[in-house]
């Protein structure tokens, strides 16, 4: 019988082969393979195979190493991917307007009774939201802060102006030949003394 030429490739890939394709068994292999290590391990030259394996043939192309392969990102990947750089572009903008928005303005202050009163005095129509603001503001004031307030100049001219503008409600409410929007004004500056005098 001729001589086989020797096996092409490395005996651990030949033994891999041989066992892939069911020619040798799993203790024979485990065995061969183990003997293969340790020559490998100890520096030692390594056993032959047995001739039953000359004739295995071991591919020529190169074949990666697994984690050195590139890998193909299947469509969950893909969307998973898209879906946090949506999330971080989110973030980022929510980020950025929160930051460029302007600061909420302060709380508006609300004026004191004396502006009120000024308001009132300034005005030659005393308007029922006018009114309406300075009794919500008096309203509010302990006893002794509604005393304390009649002592004021604004109050007494207030006071003052109140007086003269009810007597002219009064005048035109008799003499007018329409006393209706007059005697409306009046009730209302009648109710607003009352509110000023109340404690």
């Amino acid at each position: 019988m001729a001589k086989r030429p020797p096996p092409q490739g490395s005996p651990l890939r030949i033994l891999a082969i041989a066992y892939a394709s069911g020619r040798l068994d799993r203790p024979t292999y485990l065995r061969l393979r183990r003997e293969q290590i340790a020559a490998i391990e100890f520096g030692k030259p390594l056993p032959p195979l047995p001739e039953s394996l000359r004739d295995v043939t071991v591919p020529q192309t190169k074949i990666d190493a697994p984690y050195l392969a590139r890998r193909r990102h299947g469509p969950a990947a893909w969307l998973l991917g898209g879906a946090a750089l949506l999330g971080a572009a989110g973030a980022v903008l929510w980020w950025w307007q929160a930051a460029s928005r302007p600061p909420p303005p302060a709380q508006q202050r609300l004026p004191s009774l004396d502006e009120l009163a000024e308001r009132l005095l300034a005005d030659p129509d005393w308007s029922e939201r006018d009114l309406a603001a300075f009794t919500r503001r008096w309203a509010v004031l302990t006893p002794m802060a509604k005393l304390q307030a009649r002592q004021s100049a604004w109050y007494l001219a207030l006071e003052n102006e109140l007086i003269k503008r009810i007597n002219i409600a009064r005048l035109r409410a008799e003499q007018a030949a329409d006393p209706l929007p007059h005697r409306e004004m009046l009730e209302r500056l009648l109710l607003f003394q009352a509110q000023l005098t109340s404690d």
